[in-house]
C-alpha cells in the first residue's frame, strides 16, 4: 500500500493564520471558545505552581526514562511492561506516553516562557513532521497505522492536540500541512469498526476531537466531514451507552458494564464522554449532546468521590476511603468537562474542573512537582491503605511510576487549566470561566485588551479584574459564578452593581476604558456534606469554596511515603457541626506545604474497621468531642477525608 497516495489531499489554498471568529465554522455555535495558547499567562501562586512544574517532572521527563528521552523520536523505543494491561502493545505505550508529556509540556513552554523545554518538544515536533512530509505515516511504526490499529492511532491523537497547540501559538502552516495529511480519508481506517465509544480497545477514536479543532483552527472542511462520518458510524454505540447512562441517573446505579476494562476502564470513558458532544456542535444531533450530559451527570450521581473524581483501578469500583483514581483522571476529566463547558455555556462544568483541579490533582502530586502517586485516594493511612492493584502503578509517591502514563500526563494539569481561565464568548466577548491569577492579552471588538486578574482563590473567595483596552471598546463581560456561591458581590470601579445570574454567569455590557476594575467576591459558609460508600457506609466529609478540606496526618521529616505512628484519626463528624475558618497569609512562593486556609470542627471518636474501612452505621452522639483542624486536601500527603457520621 502506498501511503504517500492514500494520503494525498489537495489543498487549494493556504489558510493565513487567523483565529476563527468563535463558532462561526459550526452549526450550533460553541458557548466559549478558547483564546490562542499564550494570550492567558498564569500569575501569582498559580505561576508559582507552573514553575515548580518546569523545575520538576514536566521540565525534566526526559532526565527519567529513556522513553521520554526517545519516544516519538526512535521507532524501536519501547515501554516496560511493568504494570500493564493484558493486550497493550509496549511500543505504542511510548508513543502514548510520551505523546502527553510534548502536549503538557509545549504548553507550559509557551505559558511561562520556557525556552529550554520548548526546545524538547519542538525536537519532537520536526520528527513528526518531517516523517509525515516524506510522505509516511506520523508513528515510526507504519503498520499499526496502517492497520488502524489502537495503539497506532491512539498516540497521535495525544500527539495531534500538541500539534494543535504549538499551531495556535505559532501559526506555522507546517502543523497544520501535515494533521491534514495523517488525517486524509480518515475513516477507511474504521473498518470492520475497529473504533469505539464503548469499548477500552477502541481509543482510535479520539483523534476526532484534533481533526474537529483542525477545522476550526483553520484547516480543511474534509477534516469536520470525515470526523463527523467516524463519528456517525458509532451511533449504535451512542444510543447503548446513552441508555446505560440514562439508567444509572433513573435509578441511582451505575450500570453493570462499567465495572470492567472493557467498558468501565475510567481514562477511556473520560477522553471519549466529550466526543458526541463535539460532533453535536457540527450536526446538530441533540442525542450526542445528551450523551455527553448524560456521562457527566451519571458519574455525578453515582460514582463522585469528595476529591472530584471517581474511582478508577483502572475501571471505576464505586466510592470508598480508599477505593483509588488513577491520577490521569484529574487531567482526562477535567479536560472533557472544559469541553462540556464549551459547548455548553453551563458553569457546573467549570465547577467540577476545579473541584478535580483543587483536590484530587494536589493531592497526587508533591509539592515540588518532583514525585506523584499513580493511584491517589480521599483517605490515605499508611502504606497499605490503600494498597497496590494488580495492574497500574503505585500509591506511593514515586518520581516516575510505571506505567509511565500519569508521569506524562501530569504535565498537562496546570496549562489546560490556565488557558482556560478566559475564553471568547459567542456574542463577542469575554468569559472568565475558571478563576486563578493571571494576565490575558487578546483582541476583542477590533480592539488590543489586556486584563490583569488578581485573586488569590482559591484560598480566598474575592477576585479583581483590571481592564487595559488600547482605547474604549463596548463588549460584554460574562463573569462565572461558583455552584457552592449563592449571594455572589460585584462592584465596577468601586460601585455595587446589581446581579443577575444567568446558567451560572453574570453578564456585564458596557464600554471599557484604560483602568476599569471589576470585582467580584463570593462569600460562602463550610459545608459538611454527606454520602454512602458502596459498601453501604455512611461518610462526610468538610468543603470551603471550591476546596475538599482533610485531617492531616503528618509524615516522618519530609518523607511523603512514612505517616508518623500513633497520630489519631478515627473521627466522625455532624453535618449539623459549626466550623470555624481561620486563614493565614500566602506564603511569597507558593507550595501546597503551605496551609493559607484551615477549618475547625468538634468530632467524635469513631470506630473504624479492621481494614481501616469507615463505620458502617452512623455513630450514635458524641460523648466527649474532640477538636480536629483540617486542611485543604492537597496539602496533605497521609489523610482522612471521609470521616463517619455522627447522628
Amino acid at each position: 500500500m502506498n501511503f504517500r497516495i492514500l494520503m494525498t489531499l489537495s489543498i487549494t489554498a493556504l489558510v493565513s493564520f487567523a483565529m476563527p471568529a468563535p463558532g462561526a465554522e459550526t452549526n450550533i455555535p460553541p458557548a466559549f471558545t478558547p483564546l490562542r495558547l499564550g494570550e492567558v499567562k498564569p500569575a501569582g501562586w498559580l505561576r508559582d505552581w507552573c514553575q515548580d512544574a518546569a523545575h520538576g517532572i514536566t521540565g525534566h521527563a526526559d532526565e527519567l526514562d529513556p522513553l521520554f528521552a526517545r519516544g516519538w523520536m526512535d521507532a524501536d523505543i519501547k515501554a516496560t511492561g511493568t504494570g500493564a494491561q493484558a493486550g497493550d502493545k509496549m511500543v505504542g505505550y511510548a508513543l502514548e506516553q510520551a505523546g502527553y508529556w510534548v502536549d503538557g509540556a509545549v504548553r507550559l513552554a509557551h505559558l511561562i516562557d520556557d525556552d529550554a523545554l520548548l526546545a524538547k518538544c519542538r525536537l519532537r515536533f520536526e520528527t513528526v513532521l518531517n516523517r509525515v512530509e516524506a510522505g509516511n505515516p506520523p508513528v515510526p511504526k507504519t503498520n499499526l497505522w496502517l492497520a488502524g490499529e489502537k495503539w497506532g492511532h491512539w498516540p497521535m491523537a495525544i500527539m495531534g492536540r500538541a500539534m494543535l497547540a504549538e499551531y495556535s501559538f505559532t501559526g506555522d502552516d507546517r502543523y497544520m500541512r501535515a494533521l491534514e495529511r495523517i488525517y486524509a480519508n480518515y475513516p477507511q481506517y474504521n473498518a470492520g469498526k475497529k473504533f469505539s465509544l464503548i469499548n477500552h480497545q477502541g481509543r482510535q477514536l479520539m483523534n476526532i476531537e484534533v481533526m474537529c479543532e483542525a477545522y476550526r483552527l483553520g484547516g480543511d472542511a474534509r477534516l469536520r466531514d470525515d470526523a463527523m462520518t467516524v463519528l456517525r458510524q458509532q451511533s449504535d454505540e451512542i444510543k447503548t451507552r446513552l441508555g446505560w447512562h440514562e439508567q444509572g441517573i433513573a435509578i441511582g446505579k451505575t450500570d453493570v458494564h462499567f465495572y470492567s476494562v472493557p467498558f468501565g476502564h475510567a481514562v477511556t470513558l473520560n477522553e471519549s464522554a466529550k466526543l458526541p458532544a463535539i460532533g453535536y456542535l457540527y450536526t446538530g444531533m441533540v442525542d450526542w449532546l445528551r450523551f455527553s450530559e448524560a456521562y457527566f451527570a451519571d458519574m455525578e450521581k453515582n460514582e463522585m468521590m469528595p476529591y472530584g473524581l471517581t474511582s478508577a483501578h483502572e475501571h471505576l469500583a464505586g466510592i470508598g476511603p480508599f477505593s483509588c483514581s488513577e491520577l490521569c483522571n484529574a487531567i482526562d476529566y477535567s479536560w472533557s468537562a472544559i469541553w462540556l463547558l464549551r459547548v455548553t455555556g453551563n458553569s457546573t462544568y467549570a465547577d467540577r474542573v476545579e473541584r478535580a483541579m483543587f483536590n484530587a490533582a494536589p493531592s497526587g502530586i508533591a509539592p515540588d512537582f518532583k514525585t506523584h502517586q499513580y493511584f491517589l485516594s480521599p483517605n490515605r493511612i499508611d502504606a497499605q491503605h490503600p494498597g497496590r492493584y494488580k495492574v497500574g502503578g503505585s500509591p506511593s509517591f514515586e518520581p516516575k511510576q510505571f506505567p509511565l502514563c500519569c508521569t506524562g500526563n501530569l504535565s498537562r494539569l496546570l496549562p489546560d487549566y490556565v488557558m482556560h481561565l478566559w475564553m471568547a464568548s459567542r456574542d463577542g466577548g469575554l468569559a472568565a470561566t475558571l478563576y486563578g491569577p493571571s494576565d490575558t492579552r487578546t483582541r476583542v471588538a477590533g480592539v488590543n485588551v489586556v486584563l490583569a486578574t488578581r485573586t488569590e482563590y482559591p484560598f480566598r473567595n474575592d477576585v479583581a479584574i483590571r481592564l487595559s483596552p488600547d482605547k474604549p471598546v463596548r463588549f460584554p463581560l460574562h463573569l462565572r459564578v461558583p455552584g457552592w456561591c449563592s449571594h455572589p458581590v460585584l462592584a465596577i470601579n468601586d460601585r455595587p452593581q446589581p446581579v443577575t445570574v444567568e446558567n451560572g454567569f453574570i453578564r456585564v455590557h458596557r464600554e471599557w476604558k484604560a483602568g476599569d476594575v471589576v470585582r467580584l467576591s463570593f462569600p460562602n459558609q463550610p459545608r459538611i456534606l454527606t454520602g454512602v460508600c458502596a459498601d453501604g457506609a455512611p461518610f462526610t466529609s468538610v468543603s470551603y469554596g471550591p476546596l475538599l478540606f482533610a485531617l492531616p496526618i503528618p509524615t516522618v521529616g519530609n518523607d511523603l511515603n512514612q505517616p508518623q505512628l500513633g497520630v489519631s484519626w478515627q473521627f466522625a463528624l455532624s453535618p449539623a457541626s459549626a466550623v470555624e475558618v481561620q486563614t493565614q497569609p500566602m506564603p511569597k512562593h507558593w507550595s501546597w506545604q503551605a496551609t493559607p486556609v484551615r477549618l475547625n470542627v468538634s468530632a467524635g471518636v469513631a470506630n473504624f474497621g479492621n481494614d481501616l474501612s469507615l463505620p458502617p452505621q452512623p455513630v450514635v452522639g458524641m460523648n466527649k468531642p474532640i477538636k480536629v483542624t483540617l486542611v485543604p486536601i492537597g496539602s496533605t500527603a497521609f489523610r482522612v477525608s471521609m470521616f463517619g457520621v455522627v447522628k
